[in-house]
């Protein structure tokens, strides 16, 4: 396991309020590993600031894919977390 001197995105965001710039480039990086999570046909289903790590070169690392599924034939058919 790769160890992420920054900690987590709920660590970081409790000890001070972060600056937009800080924030855009963590943004960026989280809509581009989904982009690359979803384009082979996954889902993660438990994206939270928990589960998102910065180690020391500010890389963000999406983690804990326990509840993700691989997608079939474009639908999922079992379900998770609460119904709306």
């Amino acid at each position: 396991m790769e160890f992420c001197e920054k900690n987590s995105l709920q660590t970081i965001t409790r000890r001070k309020k972060q600056s937009e710039n800080a924030v855009k480039p963590i943004i960026y990086q989280i809509l581009k590993g989904l982009e690359y999570i979803h384009s082979k046909k996954m889902i993660h289903r438990d994206l939270k600031l928990e589960n998102i790590l910065i180690d020391k070169d500010e890389v963000v690392k999406i983690t804990d894919f326990g509840w993700s599924a691989f997608i079939e034939n474009d639908k999922r058919t079992t379900y998770c977390g609460t119904f709306v």
